[in-house]
């Protein structure tokens, strides 16, 4: 179970994941705030958080509603970026958006090992 802090940024949303996550949890952060007006682009920041217990299952039923949420919503082609310093959790992001991408996320995922890469990349 993790904590997940949750704040706007003009247009993007930033969720930072605390201890290790659950796909359930994951799926009801973009549940609630990917259909919404004004998120446009997604910033997750693993620093201090892991995905590393879900399961490959896990991780697709969240791509899933991922890309039930963005058809909602206003996130079509935007960006998703996964902040995370550690090899493994880097490595989980990278699996994660190939997951994203073959179940047909329209929104365009990039990894970083910092917050402030993640945010040039934004702007």
């Amino acid at each position: 179970m993790a904590t997940i802090n949750i704040k706007t940024e003009g247009h993007v949303l930033i969720v930072t994941i605390t201890g290790d996550a659950t796909a359930p949890e994951l799926i009801s952060v973009i549940k609630e705030y990917y259909p919404k007006a004004d998120v446009t682009d997604v910033i997750w920041d693993f620093t201090f958080g892991s995905w590393q217990y879900i399961s490959q299952s896990g991780f697709k039923d969240v791509a899933i509603s991922a890309k039930e949420a963005v058809a909602r919503g206003t996130r079509h082609g935007s960006k998703t970026a996964f902040v995370g310093t550690d090899g493994l959790e880097f490595g989980l992001h990278r699996m994660y958006q190939a997951i994203a991408e073959v179940t047909g996320v329209p929104v365009t995922y990039n990894t970083f090992k910092t917050m402030e890469e993640a945010q040039q990349w934004m702007a």
